[in-house]
C-alpha cells in the first residue's frame, strides 16, 4: 500500500544534450547538459541547469540568455571536478541560452511559459504599526533591499520544487508566483496593528496566531497561500534572546519570523556567491534562546555560524512552513526539506559544496544523494496539490469545494472519505519531526480508505515528540484539496505502543561507550574483524533490556557519545533479511562479523531509501549496531522485514515471528 517508485537523485547525471569539444565524434563533448534537452518547454522563470564538463580543471561557467534584456542575462556558476549547477532566467516566450565553460559552448532553446494556475504563493512582509522595514542587521551599509531579497529567494524556493519533482518523476510541476512584468514577484507589505513592543513579547505559536488574525481581517482571498516575513524578528544582544522568533505552517499561511534575512541574496546573480561566503556571523547572532523559559540553545544557521549557512537554514524554513500550507507533514525522509536535515542544506541543491563552517573548517564535497529535495513521498503530494496544477482546472461539479473526512476510532483504524476519491493519507507527528505518505492512489478514486493505525508504525515514529506531540493526519482528494485531522485526547503512551511495535526495542549493551569526537559524519569508520568479534563478546553476557532503559532521556543517545547494542538471532533455516533504520544517531551495523550498515548522516528518524540486505545463516547470528550519538535525540531505531514484505520482530529467545 506504501510502495512508491523511487527515482535516485542520481539520475539527474543522464545525458540530454551536448556540444562536442572537437569535430571527431570519438572525442568526449566538452558540455553535457543532464536534466534538460533542446526545445523543452517549462512554466517558472528561473530552471536550474546540471551537467557534466570535459575538463575538468574548470572552476566556472557563464550562462548567457542572448533572449533577454534584464540584469539576469548573464549569469556564473561554479564547477568542480567536472560537474556544474547553473541558474538562468527567462523571459516569457522562447529563449537561447548559450552555456559557456572555457573555450566550449553550448546552446540550449527553452521556452518559458506563465502558469495560469488561480491557486498561487503570495508573499507578505508584515511590519510593526509604525510601518517601518527595516529588518535588523549587523552590517553597516546594509542596502535593506528586502524586496529583491524576498523576489529571489521566492524563485529559488519554486526552482528547488519544480527540479526536484521532476528528478522524482513527476514532471517539473511547482506552486504558481505572480510575477510582474519586470520579472518581479510583488511584495505585499501589511501593516499591524501594534508597536513593535508588542510583537517582540511574543514568540512561536502566539506570534504566528496574532500575525494570522491580522492578515485575516486585512486580506480575504482563499486561491492564495501566504508565506509571510516579518520586520520585528530581532536577537537581545543582553540577555541573548531571539525575540518575536516564530516558524509556523499550515492551512494558508507560513510564517517565517526570522533574523538572516541580512544574509540573503538580493539577486540570482549572487546565490552562489552568497551560499559560498564563509564570513563569520557575530557572536551575538550565532546560539540563543528563543524565550526567557528553559527552552534548548538555538542556532539560525544549523550551528555552523557562517553567513552560508545561516542564509541556507532560513530559507529552507520558508520553503519547509510552505509546504505545511500544502498539507505535508514533517516528513521520515532525511533528506527531504520537510526534515531539518534537508532544511540546513537547502544550498546544497544549488552548490557544488559547502564552504567552510566552524563544524567543519573545510570545503565538503558532497555526492548527489546528500542533496535536499522532495522526498517520493512528498512530491507526489505535491502533484496532486491543486496549486501545482500549472493551468487553471475546469470542474463543473459542486465536489471540487468539498473537503476529505477523517477519522480515527477507539479500534485503532483510520477511515477517509471523499466524494471525488481518496488519492493520498499523509500520517505525522504534530510538534514532532515524524512522518510519511501511508496511502497513495494515482487513478482508482475509493471514495473510503481504512487504515489499520498500528500498519503505520513501519514508517512514522515519535521518539522524543514530548507530551505536546499528537497524532496529525492529512488526506488529499483527486480535485487537489485536503484535510487535516489532529485529535489530543488519545492516551499518548498506548498510541506510541502501537506505532512502536515493528521496531527492535530490546538490546543487549556493551560496556564499550566512549566519547566520540567525529564532526563529519558522512565519513565511515570501519572496525576490523578481531574488534568487532571482541565488542560481540562483551555484550553477549550483558541483560536484554528495553531501549528506554539504556537511554532513559526519551530514547535517545547521549550527545557525543558511542554506544554498541547486540541481538542475537537463531533460526532453523536461512533468511533473506531487509534491514531499515532509523535515528538522529549516526549507525554503523555488522552482521555476523560482516559491515553492512552504514548509515552516518545523522537526521530526523527516516526511512532509508532501500533497505539494506542481511542473510541469516542456520543457527546463531549476531547484530551488532554501533550508535554514534550526536545530539540528545532521537536514538536508534532498527526493523527487520523478510524479503516478502512481512515485518518481523524477536523474541526475547532470539527467535523471529511477524508482528501483524
Amino acid at each position: 500500500m506504501r510502495k512508491i517508485t523511487v527515482i535516485l537523485i542520481i539520475s539527474m547525471f543522464t545525458p540530454c544534450a551536448w556540444a562536442l569539444h572537437e569535430s571527431e565524434s570519438n572525442v568526449l563533448p566538452s558540455i553535457v547538459l543532464t536534466n534538460y534537452a533542446d526545445g523543452t518547454e517549462i512554466r517558472f522563470p528561473a530552471p536550474l541547469l546540471r551537467g557534466i564538463l570535459a575538463n575538468i580543471d574548470l572552476d566556472s561557467v557563464t550562462v548567457i540568455n542572448q533572449s533577454s534584456t534584464r540584469e539576469t542575462r548573464i549569469m556564473p556558476a561554479e564547477a568542480y571536478q567536472g560537474q556544474f549547477k547553473a541558474l538562468t532566467e527567462l523571459v516569457p516566450g522562447k529563449n537561447r541560452l548559450l552555456i559557456r565553460a572555457g573555450t566550449a559552448e553550448l546552446t540550449l532553446n527553452l521556452t518559458y511559459t506563465p502558469q495560469t494556475n488561480p491557486y498561487r504563493v503570495t508573499v507578505i512582509y508584515f511590519t510593526d504599526s509604525s510601518g517601518s522595514t527595516e529588518y535588523q542587521t549587523p552590517l553597516g551599509h546594509d542596502a535593506q533591499n528586502f524586496r529583491d531579497k524576498l523576489d529571489t529567494a521566492m524563485k529559488l524556493m519554486q526552482t528547488f520544487t519544480a527540479e526536484s519533482l521532476n528528478d522524482q518523476g513527476y514532471g517539473r510541476a511547482t506552486f504558481n508566483l505572480e510575477i510582474g512584468e519586470d520579472g518581479k514577484v510583488p511584495v505585499i507589505v501589511v501593516k499591524g496593528s501594534h508597536p513593535v513592543e508588542y510583537y517582540r513579547k511574543l514568540c512561536d505559536t502566539d506570534l504566528s496566531y496574532e500575525i494570522g488574525q491580522e492578515l485575516d481581517k486585512q486580506l480575504c482571498n482563499q486561491k492564495y497561500n501566504a508565506l509571510i516575513f516579518t520586520t520585528f524578528a530581532w536577537i537581545d544582544k543582553q540577555s541573548g534572546l531571539l525575540r518575536a522568533y516564530s516558524a509556523r505552517g499550515g492551512m494558508n499561511y507560513a510564517l517565517n519570523s526570522h533574523p538572516d534575512l541580512f544574509t540573503w541574496p538580493g539577486r540570482l546573480q549572487d546565490v552562489q556567491k552568497v551560499f559560498s561566503d564563509s564570513t563569520a556571523l557575530s557572536t551575538e547572532c550565532r546560539i540563543f534562546k528563543r524565550d526567557d523559559q528553559n527552552s534548548l540553545p538555538y542556532s539560525t544557521s544549523g550551528y555552523k555560524d557562517t553567513f552560508w549557512a545561516a542564509a541556507s537554514t532560513s530559507m529552507g524554513i520558508s520553503l519547509h512552513e510552505l509546504g505545511h500550507t500544502f498539507g505535508l507533514n514533517h516528513s521520515s525522509w532525511v533528506f527531504d526539506i520537510m526534515n531539518s536535515w534537508g532544511i540546513d542544506h537547502f544550498n546544497r541543491f544549488f552548490s557544488v559544496a559547502d564552504p567552510p563552517s566552524s563544524l567543519t573548517g573545510k570545503f565538503i564535497h558532497f555526492p548527489g544523494y546528500f542533496t535536499p529535495c522532495w522526498s517520493p513521498e512528498s512530491a507526489f503530494w505535491l502533484k496532486g496539490s491543486k496549486f501545482f496544477f500549472l493551468d487553471q482546472a475546469k470542474h463543473s461539479s459542486s465536489i471540487w469545494q468539498t473537503m476529505p473526512v477523517i477519522s480515527l476510532d477507539n479500534k485503532w483504524t483510520i477511515t477517509v472519505k471523499s466524494g471525488s476519491g481518496v488519492r493520498a493519507v499523509n500520517a505525522g507527528f504534530y510538534k514532532s519531526s515524524s512522518g510519511c505518505l501511508i496511502f497513495h492512489d494515482s487513478d482508482s478514486n475509493s471514495q473510503e480508505v481504512k487504515i489499520p493505525i498500528f500498519s503505520i508504525g513501519r514508517w512514522v515514529i515519535d521518539p522524543a515528540g514530548g507530551p505536546g506531540a499528537c497524532l496529525s493526519l492529512s488526506a488529499q482528494d483527486f480535485c487537489g484539496n485536503y484535510a487535516v485531522y489532529r485529535d489530543f485526547s488519545f492516551d499518548r503512551k498506548q498510541l506510541l505502543d502501537e506505532l512502536h511495535k515493528p521496531w527492535l526495542r530490546r538490546w543487549q549493551t556493551a560496556s564499550v561507550d566512549h566519547p566520540c569526537n567525529d564532526t563529519d559524519f558522512t565519513e565511515e569508520v570501519s572496525l576490523t574483524t578481531d574488534e568487532v568479534q571482541k565488542i560481540e563478546d562483551a555484550t553477549a553476557t550483558s541483560q536484554l533490556r528495553d531501549w528506554a532503559e539504556i537511554c532513559p532521556c526519551e530514547n535517545s543517545i547521549e550527545a557525543g557519545r558511542t554506544r554498541y547494542l547486540l541481538r542475537t538471532i537463531t533460526t532453523e533455516k536461512p533468511w533473506n533479511l531487509n534491514v531499515y533504520t532509523c535515528g538522529c544517531s549516526s549507525i554503523m551495523a555488522w552482521f555476523n562479523g560482516g559491515h553492512f550498515i552504514s548509515a552516518c548522516t545523522p537526521g530526523e528518524p527516516s526511512p532509508q531509501f532501500a533497505p539494506y540486505q542481511a542473510h541469516l545463516k542456520v543457527g546463531e547470528n549476531r547484530l551488532l549496531v554501533r550508535c554514534m550519538g550526536v545530539t540528545n535525540d532521537y536514538g536508534c531505531f532498527i526493523r527487520l522485514e523478510s524479503s516478502d514484505g512481512t515485518c518481523l520482530n524477536l523474541t526475547d529467545e532470539g527467535r523471529l515471528v511477524p508482528v501483524f
